[in-house]
């Protein structure tokens, strides 16, 4: 399953000045890919299992913020 349009997956932040800047520090699921100015998490897994991504949100007066998201990635590319 394509996960883009109309389904994607969207990081989002509150607080801090925008404009936000979106990073994956570490992990990442195969055949996603983060769209740094948007915060939108595109594409189709191509790999069953479980990964640790590691993503990171700044703002425009460079303060950070950082979360670990645990992302189960089942048959038929189902998360």
């Amino acid at each position: 399953m394509e996960y883009c349009d109309p389904a994607d997956i969207s990081f989002t932040a509150e607080g801090g000045s925008e404009p936000y800047s979106w990073t994956i520090l570490s992990g990442n699921v195969p055949g996603l890919s983060l769209d740094p100015t948007t915060g939108i998490w595109c594409g189709v897994p191509e790999q069953v299992g479980s990964f640790e991504v590691v993503v990171r949100v700044q703002d425009d007066a460079q303060l950070f913020d950082t979360s670990l998201f645990t992302v189960d990635v089942m048959a038929g590319s189902e998360l």
